[in-house]
């Protein structure tokens, strides 16, 4: 979706990510890393049920282009 808009990953200024297991977010951590660098987006995590059944993680991104 990213693409589709000119945009990539180094765009993505806040993010909202939801994880069923809080003993997975040391793995959800390093996953993270391997997808953004420093300085990391603003994030959120919630430990929650999700609607999908078997999900683990749904994530949600804003990203964020200076169009000068």
């Amino acid at each position: 979706m990213l693409k589709s808009e000119g945009l990539q990953l180094s765009d993505v200024v806040k993010v909202t990510a939801w994880i069923t297991d809080a003993e997975a977010m040391a793995d959800f951590n390093l996953v993270y890393r391997e997808y953004f660098a420093e300085p990391y987006p603003t994030r959120s995590t919630i430990v929650s049920a999700l609607v999908v059944p078997d999900a683990m993680v749904e994530i949600e991104a804003i990203a964020y282009k200076d169009s000068q």
